[in-house]
């Protein structure tokens, strides 16, 4: 029973995961590892500067750091012993030893050096937040279960398909258009964005653009707009860096049939389904 869980909650944490919950235990477990890091650097900084009048301010700052490590960890246990139980804790260190170890470095190297080291990764940390909510911010999130388009064909024959294709915008007012497909099975494809690692917590796993309308052996390409990643090698590059990735997902073509009516839905993989009306 223990081994079970343990393996189910160590898949449920590894980066490829979608678990919101998930992805907090680990940035809790990290911030626990960077506050006992930085209560590390306290106490070496004490050894090496005794006698400079700084001791108080020390002592507070090392109180401050253990009891932040002890928070954070205790909210990570917590968090991991309500998915799995308490016999799954030794089963998922593995999983999170890469954020340990990110955290307890980062807090003790810039718990000894504030201002030439601490400073720039508070720094980089916030651009790459910035860099992937942008990036983010030009898709749609993922919401399972909730219609993406609705297509109704109007008419059809052997030279080609006119359907009305419809698509939700935020205000819930729809923006429809007629378009002329070739003849034969209809089909929708999305571009999928997956964030992985800590800004999926922050900003969200999963996000969708719609890509084209597939008919027969044509497809029109769906307005689309500015997107970094798939702009050029660079711009993958860094979103790679980051934890970003694209894929693209395809609806299993229909026969298009006259005054046919149909949703297109997306679960909580990206993955398309079709509502007939």
């Amino acid at each position: 029973m223990g081994s079970e869980a343990a393996a189910a909650l160590a898949a449920a944490l590894t980066p490829a995961a979608s678990m919101d919950i998930a992805e907090g235990a680990r940035l809790l477990a990290a911030a626990a590892a960077l506050f006992l890091g930085l209560a590390l650097a306290v106490v070496v900084s004490m050894s090496l500067r005794r006698g400079d009048g700084h001791a108080a301010r020390r002592w507070t700052g090392l109180s401050l750091s253990l009891a932040a490590a002890v928070g954070c960890g205790a909210a990570a246990f917590i968090i991991v012993a309500r998915q799995a139980g308490v016999d799954a804790l030794g089963g998922v260190f593995a999983a999170v030893l890469w954020y340990l170890a990110s955290g307890f470095a980062a807090g003790f190297v810039g718990g000894l050096f504030p201002r030439a080291v601490g400073a720039p990764l508070v720094a980089a940390a916030a651009v790459a937040w910035a860099l992937v909510a942008a990036e983010a911010d030009s898709w749609r999130p993922v919401r399972p279960g909730e219609p993406v388009a609705a297509l109704t064909v109007y008419s059809t024959s052997s030279r080609d398909s006119l359907v009305g294709f419809s698509v939700p915008e935020p205000d819930g007012i729809p923006v429809e258009q007629n378009l002329t497909l070739p003849p034969g099975p209809v089909s929708l494809e999305v571009d999928v964005l997956t964030i992985r690692g800590p800004f999926s917590f922050l900003v969200g796993p999963r996000y969708y653009r719609l890509a084209a309308l597939a008919g027969g052996d044509g497809r029109v390409e769906l307005p689309a707009g500015r997107y970094a990643i798939g702009s050029n090698r660079a711009a993958d590059a860094v979103a790679a860096a980051l934890g970003l990735s694209a894929a693209r997902s395809r609806y299993a073509p229909f026969p298009p049939e006259e005054l046919a009516a149909a949703d297109f839905l997306i679960g909580p993989d990206g993955e398309l389904t079709a509502r007939r009306r």
